[in-house]
């Protein structure tokens, strides 16, 4: 909505710890800056707040800095060679081969490039989908 907070102005109030951790997965080549982020502003505006009325009456309010939802996913079409490395190396082995041989897009990949579209805040997704996830599920060995 109009009323979502660039990382310019909301930066400076973030923690220490919040900000380099944006600052660190929110910087990828062709993918992600965080020049490109906005967040949320949880008072929200007149263009995303609504009132819930039941019977004729306002029950409450909806919205608060938001105006729908996306999708965030993986979507893997697998061939026989990924059927393959699962059932003889295993999950780690599949991902990778996934990731780097069928051109996968891991679900941080997907809410990476919706941060910089500026339809998500990295603070509010982090809850859902770690941005770090990608780093934590490899394993160079593999």
């Amino acid at each position: 909505p109009s009323c979502r907070i660039p990382w310019e102005k909301r930066a400076p109030e973030l923690s220490d710890d919040e900000r380099d951790y944006l600052e660190r997965h929110c910087n990828k080549d062709s993918l992600c800056s965080t020049d490109n982020i906005w967040f949320r502003n949880h008072h929200g505006c007149s263009e995303c707040n609504h009132d819930v009325i039941i019977n004729g009456r306002k029950r409450g309010e909806i919205g608060k800095g938001l105006t729908g939802r996306t999708v965030i996913a993986e979507v893997i079409e697998p061939d026989n060679r990924l059927f393959q490395i699962l059932k003889t190396r295993g999950k780690v082995a599949a991902r990778k081969y996934w990731l780097e041989n069928m051109k996968g897009i891991s679900r941080v990949e997907h809410l990476l490039r919706r941060i910089n579209e500026g339809l998500v805040d990295p603070l509010e997704a982090d809850r859902i989908i770690p941005l770090d996830e990608d780093e934590r599920l490899s394993i160079d060995d593999v």
